[in-house]
């Protein structure tokens, strides 16, 4: 209300710059010494965009190009990459240095992303000339920064000069609260409590203990449902905070779950990062454009890039190396499909492969999230069966009959210690459920407004407030310990 008031009185320009301000507060609330680094960073950005735009010799402008690719680039190796070097250099050569940790600074790789791309468009002259506020309010924008969408200039500059944005509007304040509540559903209700199943399988593994079968691929599964909701409850509540004071943030979830391959897959997973790494890595490394050999190796740069984005450390590599795989087996199968003239019908057959998809994926998770490449040894070791099958001693009495007949897995029972039983398999069953056959928040909001044109504005409103109030209702009982967003550590 206060951006709205001060709108109202003093104008956009310093309404916008209450919104900074409000920014930097939120982003200083977890530790007020970094609010210099991405003030510095917006402040050298800025500076070298603006006098690229007034320069005329290309020679120059590159120069200025290459200095915020540098600055940038530094900015973020030192702080996200400098005690994974430090430690492989001190783990291959055997010394030991006199090194403190670097602490880093939350949200570095979504605000330097985002620079990144001002630049570039600015030297492509794509980029118009904004005020130092306009600026600093695209990069500082508080719905945004801890964990994306990774905002282009483009999609949100050009809204702040728009006069309806500074008058309160009940309609987008209602959708806004609507997809916020929603989204802290999400968190708190389905991700934070499949959580606890999550969890304990990668400590396990990370601390040397056997994982079975049945315990490998239940903590999986839970971690996949859980990073999904946690990530697609972000993204529901970052869009609606935006959405509250008339700011349209671009769609960075679209049940990715629902993809039928990995291309698909990362069309829907954190779009705004899948279209980054396109326009600015695989793109400009060619593409496409020139045969197939080189397409795959575009893809696999990208991909291994777009893993280290998420992490320093071997296991991002690995996972970014297998991201690139599928992506290139993807591309590869269809290539020979359309030379077979083999056309793959829905169906059973489009189930098949979105199910074939998600255990692809759901597989790739122990490189990205285990602590250690022992731990994520342990948990392939189980999800691969060396471990054997083992189900908990109460299924024995049921379900000994149906194995005494036929049991060629070498199914056992006995004791399952990170295994929770029915209850874990009707919590997956449930989420499962939800991913596949469910509209997402998206789907919803559209379908609520355009319920609102066509019925009044009293019973749209009645809905948004009825479906707002429950979520929001729920989400606040869920809230029963500090659980971060997963993708703030990123």
């Amino acid at each position: 209300m206060l951006f709205f008031a001060t709108a109202r009185i003093a104008g956009a320009t310093s309404a916008v710059g209450v919104l900074v301000l409000a920014s930097l507060f939120f982003y200083g609330w977890w530790n007020p010494l970094y609010v210099p680094l991405i003030l510095a960073s917006v402040l050298v950005n800025f500076f070298l965009g603006r006098q690229m735009a007034k320069q005329q010799q290309q020679t120059l402008r590159k120069i200025l190009l290459w200095l915020g690719l540098g600055f940038n680039l530094l900015l973020l190796g030192y702080f996200k990459y400098a005690n994974f070097f430090v430690d492989s250099v001190q783990t291959l050569s055997g010394a030991q240095f006199n090194w403190t940790d670097v602490v880093l600074p939350i949200a570095i790789s979504f605000f330097t992303f985002q620079q990144i791309a001002y630049l570039v468009d600015v030297y492509k002259n794509k980029a118009k000339e904004y005020r130092f506020v306009h600026y600093c309010l695209f990069i500082t924008f508080f719905p945004q920064l801890i964990a994306g969408p990774v905002v282009h200039h483009r999609d949100i500059l050009p809204q702040f000069l728009q006069p309806h944005v500074y008058r309160f509007s009940t309609k987008h304040f209602a959708l806004g609260l609507t997809l916020f509540a929603m989204g802290l559903f999400k968190k708190t209700v389905f991700a934070d409590s499949i959580a606890v199943y999550a969890s304990p399988i990668f400590v396990a593994a990370d601390s040397g203990d056997v994982l079975t079968f049945i315990e490998s691929w239940g903590g999986l599964m839970a971690y996949s449902f859980q990073i999904y909701f946690d990530f697609s409850g972000y993204s529901d509540m970052a869009m609606g905070l935006a959405m509250m004071i008339g700011i349209m943030l671009p769609v960075n979830f679209n049940s990715p779950y629902k993809a039928a391959n990995f291309v698909e897959l990362w069309r829907r997973w954190h779009i705004t990062v899948s279209q980054f790494l396109r326009d600015y890595i695989y793109i400009p490394l060619g593409g496409s454009r020139r045969g197939k050999v080189r397409r795959y190796n575009n893809l696999m740069i990208t991909m291994v890039l777009g893993g280290l984005w998420h992490g320093a450390g071997v296991g991002f590599i690995v996972w970014g190396f297998l991201m690139g795989s599928y992506l290139c087996i993807n591309s590869a199968w269809g290539y020979w499909c359309s030379r077979l003239g083999f056309a793959p019908k829905a169906g059973w057959y489009h189930k098949g492969c979105v199910l074939l998809t998600f255990l692809v994926w759901t597989a790739s998770w122990p490189f990205f999230n285990a602590a250690t490449l022992d731990g994520t040894m342990a948990l392939y070791q189980g999800l691969s069966g060396f471990n054997g099958i083992v189900l908990p001693q109460g299924y024995s009495a049921w379900l000994s009959p149906l194995l005494a007949i036929a049991n060629p897995l070498d199914i056992t029972f006995g004791k399952v210690q990170h295994f929770a039983g029915s209850v874990q398999i009707a919590g997956l069953i449930f989420l499962a459920v939800v991913v596949w056959t469910m509209p997402n928040s998206n789907e919803l909001i559209r379908r609520l407004s355009v319920m609102s044109k066509r019925r009044g504005q009293a019973r749209w409103l009645a809905l948004y407030g009825l479906l707002g109030g429950f979520a929001l209702a729920m989400g606040l009982m869920g809230i029963s310990e500090f659980n971060e967003f997963i993708y703030f550590r990123f």
